[in-house]
């Protein structure tokens, strides 16, 4: 597996009645890495995400903007493919616009591949729970090769502890370590080996109502049947030899 994502690359920010909160990424960016981000409304269910941007990339991609079924709060999710590279704390800072000053918890930072710049897979539906609950399965999301899940949740209670993350592979981004009044918005990463349908399980520490968001990014030559030579090694891809 090639794909790696680590908590030290994200950080945990949030938003006080504000409309344009910043963050640091706390590591220097690599040339290629992918950024993504996770962020929770706490205000209200109406407030529009209109923009996420960083001074070396300009515009990330805004992919889901969903209401929560139990709660009055708003999850959404972005990312930012073949990322340039940025070490001052200038080029490393992200600002998210909202369309009103909001409550907001985000996570925010990077991942990547060695074997190059990934490509954006898709996204699973929103799973989006209407009851409290402590164990949670998110919908799940198809790759067609190797590459990662990004995911990130939102709960209406605030957690006390990291959660647990019950599937195999399955690492949180961020911990627990929140300014404010409480964690409640979380990310999480999960490297693919080969082609087919992931998800996460996660058991939360104090029962929640739950948006739980799913990304999905390819590695390059992850396809089926499309690979590439890495040091003399096809990677990510199947060998067809003719005998003459």
């Amino acid at each position: 597996m090639s794909a790696t994502g680590s908590d030290a690359n994200f950080v945990r920010d949030v938003g006080a009645a504000n409309a344009t909160p910043t963050a640091l990424i706390p590591t220097t960016i690599p040339a290629g890495a992918t950024l993504t981000l996770f962020a929770i409304n706490t205000s209200d269910e109406t407030t529009t995400l209109n923009s996420v941007t960083d001074p070396v990339n300009g515009s990330w991609t805004i992919v889901d903007t969903t209401n929560s079924a139990g709660s009055t709060f708003r999850t959404y999710t972005a990312y930012k493919l073949n990322a340039g590279a940025a070490s001052s704390s200038g080029d490393r800072t992200v600002t998210l616009t909202f369309s009103a000053a909001i409550n907001s918890q985000f996570k925010v930072g990077w991942v990547s591949s060695d074997l190059g710049a990934m490509t954006y897979g898709g996204s699973a539906t929103v799973l989006s729970t209407a009851s409290n609950n402590t164990n949670l399965d998110s919908n799940t999301v198809a790759l067609s090769g190797a590459g990662c899940l990004v995911g990130g949740f939102g709960t209406n209670n605030a957690q006390t502890s990291t959660p647990t993350m019950d599937g195999a592979g399955e690492s949180v981004l961020t911990p627990n370590s929140m300014p404010g009044s409480g964690t409640r918005s979380y990310m999480v990463f999960q490297a693919v080996a080969s082609a087919g349908t992931h998800g996460f399980e996660v058991t939360l520490a104090v029962s929640a109502t739950c948006n739980f968001h799913v990304m999905s990014f390819l590695e390059p030559g992850g396809s089926t049947g499309r690979g590439r030579l890495v040091g003399g090694k096809l990677v990510g891809g199947n060998l067809l030899v003719r005998k003459l």
